[in-house]
């Protein structure tokens, strides 16, 4: 089950309320979940201090991406919880020196995770 923009809005807590459902009857038809969450990194990328800094309006846009981005992240902290005792895997995937590491919300996820794995960036295009 890959779950992403085009077909789940992941920031709405009615769609995550049914994405936890389809996981729970996943379960039960036998299959091994893992849950891999792959959030936008730009938000919290080191570049958007020189963005905030020469582009007019970048500071409000950057805060307003991360501000989306830590919903995002509470959501899935959402599914995490309420699959605790569940036969769910997660995973959390960011770039090493990804900004958003050091908010509470994202050092609540990694307790979460069993093993931790770092990068330098992402070949996204």
């Amino acid at each position: 089950m890959r779950l992403g923009f085009s077909a789940y809005d992941l920031s709405d807590g009615s769609v995550v309320d049914e994405v936890v459902v389809k996981i729970r009857n996943y379960i039960k038809s036998g299959h091994e979940i893992f849950v891999w969450a792959s959030l936008p990194c730009a938000p919290w990328s080191a570049w958007q201090h020189v963005n905030g800094k020469t582009i007019e309006g970048m500071p409000q846009r950057i805060n307003t991406a991360r501000e989306h981005s830590i919903v995002m992240a509470l959501q899935f902290l959402r599914i995490a919880n309420e699959l605790r005792d569940e036969p769910v895997h997660f995973a959390f995937e960011w770039p090493r020196n990804c900004e958003g590491w050091k908010q509470a919300e994202i050092k609540e996820i990694r307790r979460h995770l069993v093993y931790e794995c770092t990068f330098d960036g992402c070949q996204y295009m």
